[in-house]
């Protein structure tokens, strides 16, 4: 299925100037140009994936902008974070603790 969009000639004229000086036909900057504007409007933003990906510490190799937008993925990691140390983050001291108990009762 494909659609058509209207643009005036001095709009065609833009994009078309626009895509040579990137080496890219006029067609391919309109897809990255929708495809990069659906990715900065959707929830998982590249805004607030930068933000959660900073929050994992500088010890973490932070994605770039470009892995962000190619990979849901990169940009959901972190958004159910509550804030509060789960499991994951306590899972030393669970293993320890079940590792002490002696099971006597069961």
């Amino acid at each position: 299925m494909s659609h058509v969009f209207t643009l005036t000639d001095e709009e065609y004229v833009q994009l078309q100037q626009a895509a040579q000086r990137q080496e890219r036909t006029p067609e391919e900057l309109f897809r990255e140009w929708l495809r990069q504007t659906l990715a900065d409007a959707d929830p998982l933003s590249l805004e607030a994936a930068r933000a959660r990906w900073a929050a994992l510490g500088p010890e973490v190799t932070q994605p770039t902008d470009d892995e962000l937008r190619e990979s849901p993925l990169l940009r959901a990691i972190g958004i159910a974070a509550s804030g509060q140390p789960g499991w994951a983050d306590q899972h030393d001291e669970i293993i320890a603790e079940e590792a002490m108990d002696s099971h006597a009762d069961e």
